[in-house]
């Protein structure tokens, strides 16, 4: 979703289609903002990947814990409060990728790993490589 002219609209069809195959699907969230985290989350993506990220967790965790926004009876995502468990199994079946794409970011790899709620760290070599001057 970071590339490329696919938005929500297109987004919703595909995992749709991921669903009745039971095939988990990772969205690339497009800006790495609690406002767009709400919205891929809200899908019922339970995989997402932020990119040139600094401070993510939060934005996919409900309060009191984060600030995600407490909307889960009006979102796909709790099956539009048919699963009523879902506040209680959310956190345990999501998965936070973060795509590192800067000098900066490897810099910082250590505490970007050490943060609490991140389950995967992955390159961007294409970002990674400009942003040390080799395009």
């Amino acid at each position: 979703m970071e590339h490329g002219h696919g938005g929500i609209s297109d987004a919703l069809p595909c995992l749709h289609a991921f669903a009745a195959t039971g095939t988990a699907a990772i969205l690339r969230v497009s800006e790495s903002s609690a406002t767009w985290t709400k919205k891929f989350l809200g899908l019922g993506s339970q995989e997402i990947m932020f990119l040139m990220i600094d401070s993510i967790v939060s934005f996919c965790q409900i309060p009191p814990i984060g600030i995600r926004g407490s909307a889960h009876s009006v979102v796909r995502a709790s099956g539009y409060d048919i699963d009523k468990g879902y506040l209680g199994s959310y956190q345990e079946e999501m998965l936070i990728m973060c795509q590192v794409e800067s000098v900066e970011g490897v810099k910082n790899i250590g505490e970007i790993s050490a943060v609490d709620g991140i389950d995967c760290i992955q390159m961007g070599s294409l970002d990674l490589s400009a942003s040390m001057g080799y395009l």
